[in-house]
């Protein structure tokens, strides 16, 4: 099953969304390092990372990774 990505933003109602990879990617950048990206981006590896303003996780199934777990997985 393929790896799909959501974001949530902070404060709103709003619920969350499914984005593409890049889309991610991008809402990312800026608050983790390039390196950091790289690896999590290319290796295929799940994730639950915040910035100031939205939540980005990755799923197989479509649920936030168990709560109040920030971080990257294996």
């Amino acid at each position: 099953m393929a790896i799909k990505y959501f974001k949530l933003y902070k404060g709103t109602q709003f619920a969350p969304q499914e984005v593409t990879k890049e889309k991610a990617r991008e809402t990312l950048d800026g608050y983790y390092t390039k390196e950091s990206l790289d690896d999590i981006f290319d290796n295929g590896k799940e994730f639950r990372l915040a910035t100031a303003y939205s939540e980005i996780w990755t799923s197989k199934d479509g649920i936030v990774p168990m709560a109040g777990f920030y971080g990257i997985v294996g």
